[in-house]
């Protein structure tokens, strides 16, 4: 089915999104595209990297507050070495949707004893996921890497617990949200490794990529505040303050319940329906697995109380959401049946 959408999009470019046509063969800049083509030349020179290391250096020395927010390198490199341009659209846009592709492949290899008929439909045809691998988002980096490391700690094979390391590396040179699973690393099991050496290096690894993650993202979070702060109608989403009634409004549209900004009647029907899903997921994937626990919770919470709430933010976790949540209500929906 993916790659019927694929090719039909080749054909038929969709007419709405962030930067309307969508198609491969139409160069976008939507979403947050055009801030990694702008920090190419950070990571594509020695010239480049002095000056970034001078936006680090006069922040950290000197108390300069940072105007320049550098993006995770890693989507800027895809950019680079595919060559990414109004002329060359295609080869990036396959290969960000193969990488969607190969996500979902992996989210079904993780949940093969919890997906039924009815929860596989769902994964299979999450638009989420889907609409994100078109619009070529820098989100399916993390969203692909993301996937690995839950195979990894899902799954328990403890051959692979020694990428996990590198995983969560990929992961924070990807996107901010990196730094959540760099956290919940930290609270895994010695159980898990093959030896007491593995797990303390393991470990080691973790609290030095965690530590240079927090420094590398603080002017990614510096300027997100002063964004926020200058535009009113961000400021009214995000600063929820004490209100209880506020941050649980936050908290839903965390989760898709907010307007389609393309103001189509059945993009908000299919959010909303997913939504719900998604929500149910989140509460019963908190009692799933205490790893995922810890990297969740701290996710939502820095969503809630301080940045804009976006489902973007939480891409890699909504596979397990919408399989959770499904089989929750069709259980629940037996249960009722049942008792007539």
């Amino acid at each position: 089915s993916r790659i019927v959408i694929l090719i039909l999009t080749f054909f038929i470019p969709i007419p709405f999104g962030p930067e309307p046509p969508i198609s491969p063969l139409h160069y976008q800049q939507g979403v947050d595209l055009a801030a990694y083509i702008d920090a190419i030349p950070y990571f594509s020179s020695f010239v480049g990297l002095r000056e970034m290391g001078l936006i680090y250096y006069e922040m950290i020395f000197l108390g300069v507050y940072p105007e320049v927010r550098p993006p995770g390198p890693i989507y800027s490199w895809f950019l680079m070495g595919l060559r990414y341009s109004t002329e060359n659209t295609v080869a990036l846009s396959i290969t960000i949707f193969v990488m969607e592709s190969l996500t979902i492949f992996i989210w079904f290899n993780i949940l093969k004893k919890q997906i039924n008929l009815f929860s596989g439909l769902l994964l299979a045809f999450m638009p989420h996921s889907i609409w994100f691998g078109l619009l070529i988002s820098s989100d399916i980096f993390i969203y692909f890497f993301s996937s690995l490391y839950f195979y990894i700690v899902l799954n328990q094979p403890s051959r692979f617990y020694k990428f996990v390391p590198l995983l969560c590396l990929l992961m924070v040179l990807s996107k901010p949200t990196g730094i959540v699973f760099c956290l919940g690393s930290l609270f895994l099991s010695k159980d898990y490794f093959k030896n007491n050496s593995e797990y303390f290096f393991s470990m080691f690894f973790m609290i030095l990529i965690l530590f240079f993650s927090i420094i590398y993202y603080l002017p990614y979070f510096l300027v997100e505040q002063n964004v926020i702060a200058s535009n009113s109608e961000l400021k009214e989403i995000s600063h929820a303050g004490t209100s209880v009634i506020k941050n649980i409004v936050k908290f839903f549209y965390v989760f898709g319940f907010h307007p389609s900004e393309s103001n189509l009647f059945f993009a908000e029907i299919i959010r909303y329906f997913y939504g719900f899903f998604f929500v149910l997921g989140f509460f019963l994937s908190l009692n799933f697995n205490k790893t995922f626990a810890i990297i969740i919770i701290p996710s939502i919470l820095m969503l809630v109380l301080f940045l804009v709430p976006s489902w973007r933010y939480i891409l890699p976790f909504l596979p397990l959401f919408i399989v959770l949540g499904s089989n929750f209500f069709v259980k629940q929906l037996f249960k009722i049946n049942m008792q007539r």
